[in-house]
């Protein structure tokens, strides 16, 4: 269950979860949900282009591979901002709510050179074989909970289109 689930849509109150802990536990929940059914309802482009925002918060120079078929790609990430730097990393992204399995981590596999690492954002997760894949490949795999994590650490630093795409508000809990 989820936190909407259990609260309808109300905060909890601290006899309803028993300590200030747990209060904001389920709120940080609540809001990560809403944040990943925010992610959900952006077309592919729009979600590329919140990953590869992401990136460049994190100090990556990335290029997009733009609209048509990407065979696997649609970013390219490097550390320097003339795109010439180690480690190059591609990157494919899906927003969609299935697992991404096995083919699709061999298929970025297939498109990795010498040097290069694979990173693969998949809001939905991941099947246990794809976990295996990239276990034997240079692949990192991120599902929707630890990228809203990585989103939420940036935010401050994101572009104003994706704060746009993604508004947010900083909310400051009593703990303790």
């Amino acid at each position: 269950p989820t936190y909407h689930d259990q609260y309808d849509d109300e905060a909890p109150s601290d006899d309803e979860t028993g300590s200030d802990v747990e209060y904001f536990d389920a709120v940080d929940a609540y809001a990560k949900e809403r944040v990943l059914e925010r992610l959900y309802g952006f077309d592919g482009y729009e979600f590329e282009a919140v990953v590869g925002d992401v990136l460049k918060a994190m100090g990556f120079t990335v290029r997009g591979h733009g609209r048509g078929p990407d065979r696997g790609v649609d970013l390219v990430a490097t550390p320097d901002s003339l795109g010439f730097g180690n480690p190059r990393i591609k990157v494919q992204a899906k927003r969609r709510r299935a697992v991404a399995g096995r083919p699709e981590v061999q298929q970025l596999a297939g498109t990795l050179l010498d040097g290069e690492k694979g990173l693969f954002v998949s809001l939905g997760g991941f099947t246990a074989e794809a976990h295996a894949e990239s276990s034997q490949k240079p692949i990192t795999l991120i599902d929707g909970d630890a990228f809203v994590d990585l989103l939420l650490d940036h935010y401050e630093d994101l572009s104003p289109e994706t704060r746009t795409r993604v508004p947010l508000k900083r909310l400051y809990v009593p703990v303790g």
